[in-house]
């Protein structure tokens, strides 16, 4: 009977995380009331359970919703005292002395040198232009 071995197969996996499942060893019709048995006790222990958390669940969600503000609260004044600890006990990271000449070698020309020529230059030209500007005349 494959519908007897199917639903003693459903009734050993609803009952395995109560009870430990032993070999198959005994007669078929046997394990079938065993399973039987075990399915029952499983679920009026899992309809107690269901009682137990509909009436604990609401009270939970009360709790929650009453003290999450406060908690909140709470953490973060924790949070930012660590913080402000974290800031009084902070010291920047030492330095070495600079090695001179580490990283330049020589002398660097300036960057406005070319700039100064030019306004030399511009400077003994002295010419009167007179300005471009969008008027009609």
């Amino acid at each position: 009977m494959r519908i007897d071995g199917g639903i003693d197969q459903l009734f050993a996996r609803y009952s395995e995380h109560v009870f430990k499942q032993r070999g198959s060893n005994e007669s078929s019709v046997a394990r079938s009331w065993r399973l039987l048995g075990q399915s029952f006790v499983t679920s009026v222990l899992e309809m107690n359970l269901f009682v137990l958390m509909w009436n604990f669940l609401p009270l939970r969600l009360m709790l929650l919703l009453i003290s999450s503000p406060f908690r909140l609260l709470s953490e973060r004044s924790r949070e930012s005292r660590q913080h402000a600890n974290q800031l009084e006990n902070y010291r920047p990271p030492e330095l070495g002395e600079p090695v001179r000449g580490q990283f330049l070698s020589g002398s660097v020309p300036s960057v406005v040198e070319d700039t100064t020529i030019n306004l030399k230059i511009t400077k003994s030209s002295n010419k009167k232009t007179t300005p471009i500007t969008d008027k009609l005349e």
